[in-house]
């Protein structure tokens, strides 16, 4: 079985509510619940870009502009809507929807997978509101975000890997396979198999190795047996 190696850089976000957040939500007034990508950092869930501005949702029936900040109007249900440290923040499975309504595909992924791997949200929660989701704007890059979603990831690189592959048209991968000798013997848990083909993918981020020579002798041995190609 022939390997290879992703190598990528991992981001994840904070999980800590900044007094900036705070503040903001203040600012915002009545009503105000924080959203989006903000809202994920609130849930402590994996993040690949920072929050460089809070993002906040309000009812329909307001005009509310705060400078410096991102204010969505949105009519949120009451279980759209839970306290996190004091704050109103949206429910875990209404962030992943709002974060895959307005970001990247890959961050969407990320996110939700990070949920389901932390136990915030199950796939049956998130099939049952897709079910539920309305056809309105956003809705379909939610489908498409959360069709992608995988409770085996094992981190967000793992994720982002697994989106470029299926962006590239390549089958869709067995995650976190475990081998076995032909006796029985366990040899490795993987990363991904493509199991068809007979290939492994592995995601390697340098800041766990520290540098790329000790990258090449932690992985010496898939290198000289498997012949797992790097960078």
């Amino acid at each position: 079985m022939g390997t290879c190696s992703f190598e990528a850089s991992d981001a994840s976000g904070d999980s800590a509510i900044d007094p900036e957040l705070r503040a903001a939500l203040a600012a915002a007034g009545r009503g105000a619940v924080v959203a989006g990508k903000s809202a994920a950092l609130a849930h402590g869930l994996d993040l690949i870009t920072t929050v460089a501005t809070h993002e906040l949702a309000v009812p329909r029936n307001r005009s509310h502009r705060v400078p410096g900040l991102v204010v969505r109007r949105a009519d949120l249900r009451p279980d759209e809507i839970t306290s996190v440290d004091g704050l109103r923040v949206t429910s875990v499975v209404r962030t992943l929807a709002d974060v895959a309504r307005y970001e990247t595909l890959d961050e969407a992924v990320v996110v939700a997978d990070s949920a389901l791997r932390s136990e915030l949200t199950t796939v049956h929660e998130l099939h049952a509101t897709l079910r539920a989701l309305p056809g309105g704007r956003g809705s379909p890059r939610v489908r498409r975000a959360w069709a992608l979603v995988d409770p085996r990831s094992g981190s967000a690189l793992e994720t982002r890997a697994r989106v470029l592959m299926a962006l590239a048209r390549l089958p869709r991968p067995v995650t976190q396979l475990v081998i076995y000798d032909r006796q029985g013997q366990f040899l490795a848990r993987v990363d991904f198999a493509l199991v068809e083909a007979r290939v492994i993918v592995e995601t390697d981020g340098y800041a766990y190795h520290n540098s790329r020579e000790s990258f090449l002798s932690d992985r010496s041995g898939w290198t000289s047996s498997r012949g797992s190609a790097g960078r």
